[in-house]
């Protein structure tokens, strides 16, 4: 709402593979890779971070019901896991996989894919986003194996990839400018399948652009003989004003 505040107040990822992901991965951050061990190249995934950003503002996280290893509504639309370890997929291998549906990743602007056992969650900064990507934090386990990646590219993309199998429990929060969001992926035993979810979704939803930024503001009332703008259309009622069309048709987010 505040930038509706100001208005009126106012005079009127890649995915982590490295090496050139076709569609979905972003080119290898400039420095050093900060992988806890293999190779990036042959892993086809991101390199490693440990460090969280200072000063960052959290908000609470909607309440979610602790998941049961059994919930079915948690579990990766898509688990077909091979009866023994694989190599981490190549480039070519995770460009050709579909999206998975995982609970809250949309809104979140995360994009979920696997292949095999391995699993790939990239967060981005969407055009015209309220907020941005910013940072990760592995919460769980403390020591990360060698084969669990990371790439973060501050602003733009935070990136993780990594083997689910059995007795994984894992967390990892996904930070934003003004909120974060825990990961969880989690295959007990005894479990058919793993549970993957993030633990509540976005303030607004990221995956589409701020309605600000699209339509400046979005609705205005009494205009007069003046033309609506470009992106508007005019109400023709009794207020005689203008309706932003990204707004009416709902493909545009209202800032929280």
């Amino acid at each position: 709402m505040r930038c509706w505040l100001v208005l009126l107040c106012g005079p009127l990822v890649a995915g982590c593979s490295s090496g050139g992901d076709q569609k979905n991965a972003p080119p290898a951050p400039s420095g050093a890779p900060r992988s806890s061990g293999a190779s990036l190249q042959t892993a086809t995934a991101p390199a490693a971070s440990a460090a969280s950003p200072p000063g960052t503002a959290s908000v609470a996280a909607s309440a979610a019901p602790v998941a049961s290893a059994a919930s079915p509504d948690l579990g990766p639309s898509k688990w077909a896991p091979p009866e023994k370890p694989s190599k981490p997929p190549t480039v070519a291998e995770w460009g050709s996989a579909e999206d998975i549906e995982v609970r809250n990743a949309k809104k979140l602007n995360c994009e979920v894919r696997m292949v095999r056992e391995w699993l790939r969650v990239s967060c981005r900064t969407g055009e015209h986003s309220s907020t941005r990507i910013k940072d990760l934090r592995w919460l769980q386990p403390k020591t990360r194996p060698g084969d669990f990646f990371d790439m973060v590219k501050p602003g733009s993309l935070a990136s993780i990839v990594f083997p689910i199998r059995k007795d994984t429990d894992v967390r990892v929060e996904f930070v934003w400018d003004e909120f974060t969001r825990p990961l969880t992926i989690r295959w007990s035993p005894g479990a058919p399948k793993p549970v993957v979810y993030f633990s509540g979704d976005a303030p607004m939803d990221l995956s589409k652009p701020n309605c600000v930024a699209v339509c400046g503001l979005p609705y205005f009332p009494g205009r007069g003989t003046m033309p609506c703008p470009s992106s508007h259309d005019p109400t023709n009622g009794e207020d005689n004003g203008c309706i932003c069309r990204a707004y009416r048709d709902k493909t545009c987010a209202m800032d929280w």
